[in-house]
């Protein structure tokens, strides 16, 4: 069975009565292992949970879409709470397979530096056209699909999509048959002790131990931005916004 960092679902739409199923039988939910071992596609964590920190955000792959129609291949983008993320410009996503030129300028997470990008614009999805030459052998397929990191200087920092995990040796079989992956904001959990040297607001157990730890964003908090503030020699040097209170 695969082993993998927090659950992936599968969400089989093909119709009832499909070619398809005679081959591969309907998948349920909790079939990824039947989905991976039919396609062969490789799952990589290596700049998305992997590079996350207890507490900090990143694009995990929560599920593939398995649907017959199209030869198109469509990921998705959602929100913590698994909506669809439909605020224009939408979220740039990466697609590579061998050949491909190199992207403007060096993107991040770095999976690879040669590909087509696409921002979902508002509509939760983005869409890449394919041929015959991505259909499925042996090996899988040639696509590798992943999501942008947001930029360090997010604001507020807490709210930064740190990494994405990604899909590999992706590609299509039957009636354009591919599975689309279904891109999710996750927070990584786990404890962690803060850096020296930095100032932090902690939580401390009974016995003394730190067990989470929230950074302090230097100067005072934007006009309309309620907070908690570290005031030192009559002034606030540094800040936590009220909606940041949330200890990793």
């Amino acid at each position: 069975m695969s082993s993998y960092p927090y659950p992936i679902k599968v969400v089989d739409t093909r119709p009832e009565g499909h070619q398809s199923l005679g081959t591969l039988p309907r998948l349920g939910l909790n079939d990824i292992d039947q989905l991976q071992e039919f396609y062969k596609f490789e799952m990589l964590f290596t700049h998305g949970y992997e590079r996350a920190e207890p507490g900090q955000l990143f694009w995990g792959i929560t599920a593939f879409e398995l649907k017959a129609g199209p030869a198109i291949l469509q990921p998705q983008v959602r929100d913590q709470n698994g909506q669809l993320i439909t605020t224009p410009p939408g979220i740039l996503l990466f697609l590579h397979w061998p050949g491909t030129e190199p992207f403007p300028q060096p993107v991040d997470p770095p999976y690879a530096q040669t590909g087509v990008g696409a921002f979902t614009e508002g509509k939760g999805s983005a869409g890449w056209g394919f041929g015959p030459e991505s259909h499925i052998g042996p090996d899988g397929g040639p696509f590798l699909v992943w999501a942008s990191s947001d930029p360090e200087t997010q604001e507020p920092p807490e709210s930064r999509r740190v990494g994405s995990d990604a899909v590999d040796k992706l590609g299509w079989w039957d009636d354009h048959i591919i599975p689309n992956p279904i891109f999710q904001v996750m927070e990584k959990t786990g404890e962690t002790t803060p850096p020296a040297g930095t100032e932090y607001l902690v939580n401390v157990d009974a016995s003394g131990v730190v067990t989470g730890h929230i950074p302090f964003t230097p100067g005072s908090p934007p006009n309309g931005t309620a907070a908690l503030a570290l005031f030192r020699d009559g002034q606030v040097v540094a800040h936590v916004p009220w909606t940041s209170a949330k200890f990793a």
